[in-house]
């Protein structure tokens, strides 16, 4: 009989033990090929979104360290064998005190002109369908040039509403869209960043030496590289995604390796007879190696195929169903049939499989043929842990902890992965002598014969107990640790931005140059105050809770070393303006006779908290004593401000809170569109807190549902354990049947014993993974950063809570089985 036959035979006679083993390769694989398809699905979009039509050009003109200039781009034009496409040009302005950004006409997906006509003379424009004009419009814009310093107003009629697309460029500001030369008439300076050129009879060696001759200078790459410098330039250079998409995806590998290789062992365990009659019969060790693992080579690549097609039907699922995802700028899913997308899941699927089941191979070689005339095969005998695993354990878990240390105090991320993944295979060498005594620990507290046998049964084999939970107890520490994680560096982030910013939306006044020079009292500043009308509007607002106005001032300040600098101060009342402030506490400092200060102001004026500034005003001057408040502005309270200039008593700007379920971007705009008009500008914590919170929970809820893979594939190990360790000991539990035990207690037994797994690997995983993140928070905050560990009770909870499902869902099948052979059939089976 040829080792193909006996392979195809092994697989039939145990295709049942093997089936949860095919199903976490499947898990495993169609996981790494989702993650590989869905981020080239996302680069496709990303490209598409930032790079547009960029890609699909000959050659790209990047500008040096000054952007092109007119007469360049006209020279370009000019050349032979080369043919402009777009020159894209920007001029920044106002219409009616509202920051407005000129463009040409751009491209790329999404660009669609929705009504009337695109310009057609440097008086008119198209406006972009978010903003409020409509078609006949005339709108007032007051350019900007290159230094920033403001042109003459223009009149312009709006003759079409277009969609700017989803750039980045245009997502967040109000676009018109213009003729080129309109923009050079308002900035006789206009600079070109980006020309982009496709060659008319001319090769490429001969476009660039016409490029070199009209733009000397200038950098020229093709369209695919400048689109590469588009993408990297949009999300900072860093592919943050791509690798924790694949760290997880490697997590699931390395989950489903742990469950195959637990599988095989069991199995070929209790195959001992049959391969010891393989080799009675005339089969070589060789011949017995190669026809098991061509049993897991078929395995692997039949489940690793059936994974890939997974990943695939998922990938194409998810871009119809979704069409497009929000990374601040949506994103369409642009799904493509990438190879190494497709290969590199099924060649590490195949691989893992064979990787996983060659130790046991060996070990199956290893039987003697005599052992085949033997009765039955001798039940596993408890084994204990060597010295070398010891030694081993303890050795990588002191390395892996003081590299934390080290980490922590360096702040070095490279040490602290490193330092992280040597102290997690240390704990994995060392659960052997964890996760029996848990059970035992745990076991002390139920009471029962059934209950008994199950710690008896768990802790009897310390190796495959270990190994059992080692996939639940990785997926456990994850998701803690990316939970904890998160919820730390949230709040102390969001600590941070209160330091910086004590309010969620901020509207301070715009100060103004009044009086006559000729006059006794000469120009002076003063605050442009906004109308109370305002402030009622913005507190009627849909999202603000509450809004206090204080007072704006403008004072000369004096230090002790004789320097002065004039500022504008902010008044406040501490009682006044608690109910608005992320920190009530914050204003409390701001006693009578003191000046607030941020970290950052007294840095650069040299100050530090108790030094005395002399503060001079229109109508008065006193000393002040240098306090510290979370504002990059000066502070004095109400009172203090108001006996210096009388004309800050007319009102200055808002601080204002909102509410906890405010649609932040919504609501900021609305403010914006009532103080704006009237001069004041607009800052606060709330975008940067929504901002930060959102992509945190995405964070979490992204690693979650990945790594619930592993959970998931966690159970199926469990599950498997289980149903061969049932298969195992079918003439043991008859026996224990035949003395008594009844069909419900055997259930209620080996329940206990998945229930045991699962709660021990759940409460060593949450422990690690709080540890983790309590180190890798800070490693990766900024050194000074005050870091604040937070616990996600609920989520700890659920994750006990589902550790303990896993428990009930991997043992019902075995536990039925089990109850359902008779005590004779069991002690029948040899």
């Amino acid at each position: 009989m040829s080792t193909l036959s006996l392979a195809a035979a092994g697989l039939r006679g145990h295709a049942r033990r093997l089936a949860a083993t095919a199903l976490a390769i499947v898990l495993s694989v169609g996981f790494v090929a989702t993650t590989l398809l869905a981020l080239d699905a996302m680069e496709r979009g990303i490209g598409e979104t930032v790079a547009g039509d960029v890609v699909n050009r000959d050659l790209v003109l990047w500008s040096g360290e000054a952007p092109l200039g007119a007469g360049e781009v006209d020279a370009l034009r000019e050349r032979d064998g080369l043919s402009v496409v777009a020159a894209p040009a920007q001029v920044y302005g106002t219409v009616d005190s509202t920051g407005v950004l000129a463009t040409t006409t751009p491209t790329g997906p999404g660009v669609e002109l929705l009504e009337g006509q695109l310009p057609a003379g440097p008086d008119q424009v198209v406006a972009s369908s978010t903003t409020d004009h409509a078609l006949g419009d005339t709108v007032t814009f007051e350019p900007y040039d290159s230094t920033g310093e403001p042109g003459d107003p223009v009149d312009l009629d709006v003759v079409g509403i277009m969609d700017v697309g989803d750039s980045p460029l245009y997502t967040w500001q109000d676009v018109l869209v213009a003729q080129e030369s309109a923009l050079r008439e308002w900035d006789p300076e206009l600079g070109y960043a980006m020309v982009t050129i496709d060659l008319a009879g001319t090769d490429e060696a001969g476009a660039r030496a016409a490029v070199a001759e009209a733009a000397p200078g200038v950098e020229v790459m093709t369209g695919p590289e400048a689109a590469n410098r588009l993408i990297s330039q949009a999300t900072g250079g860093l592919d943050l995604l791509g690798p924790v998409l694949l760290g997880f995806g490697a997590i699931a590998v390395a989950t489903s390796a742990l469950v195959i290789a637990n599988t095989f062992a069991i199995v070929l365990a209790q195959r001992t007879r049959e391969l010891a009659l393989l080799r009675c019969v005339g089969a070589t060790r060789a011949q017995v190696r190669r026809t098991v693992l061509l049993e897991a080579l078929t395995l692997g690549v039949v489940a690793s195929a059936a994974g890939v097609l997974l990943g695939v039907a998922i990938t194409w699922t998810a871009a119809l169903t979704l069409g497009e995802v929000n990374l601040g700028t949506p994103v369409t899913l642009r799904p493509g049939w990438n190879p190494v997308s497709l290969l590199a899941p099924l060649v590490a699927g195949v691989a893992v499989t064979l990787g996983a089941a060659w130790w046991p191979t060996r070990r199956a070689t290893r039987v003697a043929p005599m052992a085949a005339l033997q009765p039955a095969v001798p039940p596993a005998v408890a084994s204990r842990p060597g010295l070398l695993r010891i030694v081993a354990s303890v050795l990588l878990l002191g390395a892996g902890a003081a590299g934390l240390v080290l980490a922590a105090m360096t702040h070095n991320v490279l040490v602290g992965v490193a330092s992280g993944l040597l102290s997690f295979v240390g704990v994995l060498v060392a659960a052997v002598f964890f996760v029996p005594a848990g059970i035992r620990a745990l076991g002390a507290l139920l009471r029962g014969v059934p209950s008994r046998l199950a710690v008896g049964n768990t802790v009897s084999n310390p190796g495959r107990a270990a190994a059992t939970s080692a996939a639940l107890l990785i997926g456990v520490t994850l998701i803690t640790m990316t939970s904890v994680g998160a919820a730390s560096a949230e709040r102390t982030a969001l600590s941070e931005i209160d330091e910086q910013f004590p309010a969620d939306v901020m509207a301070f006044p715009q100060f103004e140059l009044v009086g006559n020079p000729s006059d006794e009292d000469g120009e002076r500043m003063t605050v442009r105050p906004l109308d109370e009308a305002i402030a009622t509007q913005v507190d009627s607002v849909p999202g603000v809770a509450e809004t206090v106005q204080f007072e704006g001032g403008w004072l000369q300040m004096e230090q002790a070393d004789g320097t002065w600098a004039e500022s504008p101060v902010y008044g406040i009342d501490p009682e006044v303006v608690a109910p608005v402030l992320r920190d009530p506490q914050a204003a409390q400092r701001l006693e009578p006779g003191t000046v607030g200060l941020s970290d950052y102001l007294m840095e650069i004026r040299g100050l530090r908290e108790g030094d005395t500034l002399v503060m001079t005003g229109p109508d008065g001057s006193s000393e002040a004593t240098v306090v510290p408040f979370p504002l990059d502005e000066v502070v004095l309270p109400s009172a203090d401000l108001v006996a210096l200039d009388a004309s800050s008593a007319a009102g200055g700007g808002l601080l204002i809170r909102l509410s906890d379920d405010a649609e932040v971007s919504t609501v900021v705009s609305a403010i914006r569109d009532l103080v704006e008009p009237e001069g004041a500008w607009v800052t606060g914590s709330a975008s940067e807190r929504a901002q930060l919170t959102t992509m945190l929970d995405v964070l979490v809820l992204i690693t979650t549902a990945l790594l619930g893979v592993a959970v998931v594939i966690a159970v199926v190990g469990i599950a498997n354990t289980l149903a061969l360790s049932v298969l195992e000991r079918t003439r043991e539990n008859a026996l224990l049947r035949a003395l008594g035990l009844t069909r419900s207690q055997l259930r209620g037994m080996l329940t206990l014993e998945g229930v045991l797994l699962s709660v021990v690997s759940a409460l060593l995983g949450i422990v690690l993974g709080v540890t983790y993140a309590w180190f890798g928070v800070q490693t990766l905050l900024p050194e000074g950063t005050t870091t604040q560990l937070a616990f996600p009770v609920t989520q700890l909870a659920v994750i006990l809570a589902l550790a303990i499902v896993a428990g009930l869902l991997a043992s019902v099948l075995p536990a039925r089985r089990a109850a359902r052979i008779a005590p004779a059939a069991g002690l029948a089976t040899v």
